[in-house]
């Protein structure tokens, strides 16, 4: 397969409306269900609802227990070892366009690799990471 084929093939797949099929499976209704419909029926179906909770009461438990032995600090302090060699919220105030770079390249790939009917989506998702970026690493 010659690399033309496999960029059409990177084209074609569309990972929101897979990820919309995979979400109403799990949900157990239709593909066009919006998200509170899909919410209702989760929390309609006690073993949905509980494997729910169990993965976020679980990830949350990792996350605390990482957080409380300082695991979490030195992980963070590895990566940021490696490479910029220091915290992200010091190379984000130096180099704001570092930003720039990084929300362009967020916002052109879900545009290059989507249908343009997901753009709407694509966008949604750009400005809840500016957001958290913003916040996280800017202003913390």
């Amino acid at each position: 397969m010659d690399v033309r084929a496999r960029l059409r093939k990177v084209r074609e797949f569309d990972l929101y409306a897979s990820l919309d099929r995979t979400t109403a499976s799990f949900a157990g209704v239709d593909t066009g269900t919006s998200l509170g419909g899909r919410v209702k029926a989760v929390l309609s179906n006690p073993k949905k609802l509980a494997l729910v909770v169990g993965v976020v009461g679980g990830f949350s438990a990792i996350v605390l227990l990482l957080l409380a032995t300082g695991v979490l600090g030195d992980v963070y302090r590895a990566i940021y070892t490696a490479w910029p060699g220091r915290p992200w919220t010091h190379v984000m105030r130096d180099h704001p366009w570092i930003y720039v770079v990084l929300a362009v390249a967020l916002v052109w790939l879900p545009f290059v690799l989507s249908p343009p009917t997901r753009w709407g989506r694509a966008f949604v998702s750009y400005v809840v990471f500016w957001v958290g970026f913003l916040g996280g690493h800017v202003f913390w």
